[in-house]
Formats: structure tokens, C-alpha cells, sequence
């Protein structure tokens, strides 16, 4: 699936029309805006075949500059949180079947200061100090994701990055539609040749596991061992 560019199109997308039926007497449809959240910008469209049988349903939607300080409380049920958000992404499936979902989408945080998130936190607290606690501040995050099997899958290493001033953490592995987590964490070193440098890292990774609410963060001897990309 290609995300949907805001900026091109309008919703709903080409993509979208020719998920629905031809026979579209018993389809809900839903637009999801043009409206204002937390500042920022949502769109989208949304339709469900309420047909008997196994009728599909299928969706898209896009935010664009959402103020995360407004909504911190809400969306994470932490204060504190900052940060620009942008992001998009889309769905399908069979109608009552949550393990017939299937999407992909993207987003990305700017400006951000994100370590009131519990997982974020995690990262910065890991075993091996991937970021320097004098600057800890996780200033830039972006992801991209697949959705199958009742989870999120962020696959191969850099499909999670993670920025701060004082260095960068890449991340891999899946959120269940449960919160549970299954991720591998890289900090990223410095300098040096690359060989040498990648080597490194692979030593400096670490597994976070437990829940998106309460994460347990695991030590290297844990963390991907069959070391597979």
C-alpha cells in the first residue's frame, strides 16, 4: 500500500473507491474531516459494507501539525509531553474480523520532548545509556509500520528512529493490538570506521518487552538473538 500525500489528493483516494462495492445500498460511509485536533489538521474517509456475509471494510486518514502539549494528557495520560506530529496511514479488512486487518502507515514527531512517554523512557533509561542523561531529550522520532496479525510491525532495523542532541537510537520489531511489546533497540555510536561501528551497536542493543503502559526493558544477551535483520 502507498500512503495517501494529503497535499495531492483528497480523500476519499482512488485507492480507497475501489476498495467498496459496486452495490453500495447497505455501505456506511464516514468522512473523518477536513477538521481541527489539537491544532492541528485530520482528514480522512472511512466505509464499511454492513451487507451479510463477510462484507469488507476499508480506511484512510492523514494528521498533520497536531500540538502533542495540548493533547498529552489524552493520548499518553502523562503531562509533559511535547512535540509536532505528523502521520498517515491506512487499513483493510473483513468486517468483525480483527485478524483480517491489514495497513500500513507512518509518522513522525518533530521539536519533540518525549521522555514522559513510558516506552521513551525506557529507551532512555536502557541498560547501556544509549543517550547521555545530561541531554536525554528525545527531540525527533519517526516510524514506519505495517498492520497484520492483530499487531504493528516496525520491520528491519530503522523502521523506529529515534533523535536526540546527543545521538541516535534505531529500533525494530511489533506493538500488539494487547500493547504488547516485542522491540529491539540500537543506540548508535559515533565515528570510527564502519565496520567497527556496526559491530558496536549490534553489542549495544537491547529488547524491550512487557507493555506499551508498563514496558520491561531486558539487557543485550536478550536482545535479537538470532541478530536477523
Amino acid at each position: 500500500l502507498q500512503l495517501q500525500d494529503p497535499l495531492d489528493e483528497k480523500f476519499p483516494s482512488p485507492w480507497l473507491l475501489k476498495q467498496m462495492p459496486l452495490d453500495r445500498s447497505q455501505v456506511f460511509q464516514a468522512e473523518l474531516g477536513p477538521s481541527e485536533i489539537y491544532g492541528g489538521s485530520l482528514d480522512g474517509f472511512f466505509f464499511a459494507d454492513l451487507s451479510p456475509g463477510e462484507g469488507r471494510f476499508a480506511g484512510e486518514t492523514s494528521v498533520e501539525r497536531v500540538d502533542l502539549s495540548l493533547g498529552s494528557r489524552m493520548l499518553f495520560r502523562k503531562q509533559g509531553v511535547k512535540g509536532i506530529a505528523e502521520g498517515a496511514a491506512r487499513v483493510h479488512g473483513i468486517v468483525g474480523s480483527t485478524d483480517s486487518i491489514l495497513g500500513n502507515g507512518a509518522f513522525s514527531i518533530r521539536d519533540g520532548n518525549l521522555a514522559q512517554i513510558p516506552i521513551v523512557a525506557g529507551v532512555l533509561l536502557n541498560p547501556f545509556e544509549g543517550l547521555n542523561r545530561r541531554n536525554n531529550r528525545i527531540k525527533k522520532a519517526d516510524c514506519e509500520f505495517s498492520i497484520h496479525d492483530q499487531l504493528f510491525e516496525f520491520k528491519g532495523m530503522g523502521s523506529i528512529r529515534l533523535s536526540s542532541p546527543a545521538g541516535k537510537i534505531l529500533g525494530k520489531g511489533i506493538v500488539g493490538f494487547d500493547k504488547r511489546l516485542s522491540l529491539v533497540m540500537e543506540p548508535q555510536t559515533l565515528g570510527g570506521a564502519p565496520l567497527l561501528s556496526d559491530i558496536a551497536n549490534r553489542l549495544l542493543r537491547f529488547q524491550i518487552g512487557g507493555t506499551l503502559d508498563e514496558p520491561e526493558v531486558g539487557s543485550r544477551r536478550k536482545a535479537d538473538p538470532d541478530n536477523k535483520e
